[in-house]
């Protein structure tokens, strides 16, 4: 219903009707829509892979795979922030935690591991949102605002087109950009040491 109907359209009749129940029902489970919509963002966030010491992948690997699902979660669900209440932070913290646990276990130290887990955060928030508003008629803008710089005889840099914006290409190029971001960091970090 939030993918489809959005945050504002939600209430407890709703999501009752939705599941072909009554209100009161959910009362059993929920007092109040904030936390039925905690409860919702939570169990989204569970589903991120943890990063695990004990996995043959490399780190920089199982960084983009981390990166990757975050990325896929904002783009599929940009309301998340929204509707993230104390069951979901509370997740969240743990699941972090775990990571950078996993990641110092991997021989980095906790500042680079935070740091590895705060690159990887930002930049699948950003990504996510670049790709949720692609999906939802951003391709068009971009089209146009292309057009609009080729008419008024501005140079359009690089080969900047919507056909490289579908979501598809997008992925593909936010794994490459992930990489290559954590590479760089991993390298980084090694060199210090």
């Amino acid at each position: 219903m939030l993918d489809r109907d959005g945050v504002d359209a939600i209430t407890f009749r709703g999501v009752a009707r939705e599941l072909g129940t009554v209100p009161g029902t959910l009362n059993n489970y929920f007092e109040t829509l904030a936390e039925l919509e905690d409860a919702v963002a939570a169990r989204l966030l569970a589903e991120i892979p943890l990063i695990r010491a004990d996995n043959p992948e490399s780190m920089r690997d199982q960084l983009v795979k981390f990166g990757l699902a975050l990325v896929r979660l904002h783009s599929t669900h940009p309301y998340l922030r929204q509707i993230a209440g104390p069951t979901c932070i509370d997740i969240v913290s743990r699941r972090l935690l775990e990571n950078r646990n996993a990641l110092k276990c991997m021989g980095l130290s906790d500042r680079a591991a935070s740091m590895c887990i705060d690159v990887a955060q930002g930049l699948a928030y950003s990504y996510g949102s670049e790709l949720h508003r692609l999906r939802n008629g951003g391709a068009h803008v971009l089209q146009m605002y292309i057009e609009s710089q080729k008419k008024s005889g501005d140079e359009v840099r690089g080969k900047l087109s919507a056909a490289n914006f579908v979501p598809e290409k997008m992925e593909a190029a936010h794994r490459a950009q992930l990489s290559g971001v954590f590479e760089a960091l991993l390298t980084g970090f090694q060199t210090v040491k």
